[in-house]
């Protein structure tokens, strides 16, 4: 997939349906170059953790279940009526409970778009669906993180230009399990 074919294609951006097997397949494959790409994971996806969200239907959003506590939406690059969608990139989060103050937020699972579609309106239009999610489910907050190491200036200011503040700084420390 060329960058010139996909700022030229229209992305489509649509909820993630578990009955849909190549928006399944599409999620392992978003997994797989989240971690290839990461900085900061160091394990292989686990593709039983990502089936489980989906047969327990805690990773999708219909018209429904408006009042879900999570949301996946997913861009597709179609070239053509014949031509299976390409997945370029996908947005996931959740709802939270503030242990103190009784606010709620939207924070992200994770939010990816291919390298070939970072220069397109592919990430702008995830974040309005995500966005919107938040709105619709009356959350006090909407985050987005830079938790995977890449391009973290790059992101950051892409964020706030999109009207996010930085609000914390995340420290990781690791620890070996040993059985």
């Amino acid at each position: 997939m060329a960058n010139d074919t996909v700022t030229k294609a229209h992305i489509q951006v649509t909820p993630f349906n578990p009955d849909t097997k190549y928006m399944v397949q599409a999620l392992y494959d978003i997994g797989d170059a989240i971690v290839k790409e990461s900085t900061t994971f160091k394990h292989d996806v686990m593709r039983d953790k990502i089936d489980a969200l989906v047969a327990d239907h805690k990773l999708h959003l219909n018209d429904a279940a408006i009042d879900s506590r999570t949301c996946c939406y997913m861009a597709f690059l179609k070239l053509s009526e014949d031509h299976q969608p390409t997945c370029v990139g996908a947005v996931a989060g959740f709802v939270s409970d503030s242990w103190f103050d009784g606010s709620t937020s939207l924070n992200d699972f994770f939010l990816y778009v291919h390298p070939d579609a970072r220069r397109s309106r592919t990430a702008e239009s995830l974040i309005q669906h995500y966005e919107l999610f938040g709105r619709d489910v009356g959350v006090d907050k909407i985050n987005l993180g830079i938790s995977t190491g890449l391009r973290q200036k790059a992101l950051g200011r892409f964020y706030e230009n999109a009207g996010y503040q930085q609000s914390a700084t995340q420290f990781t420390k690791e620890i070996n399990h040993v059985l």
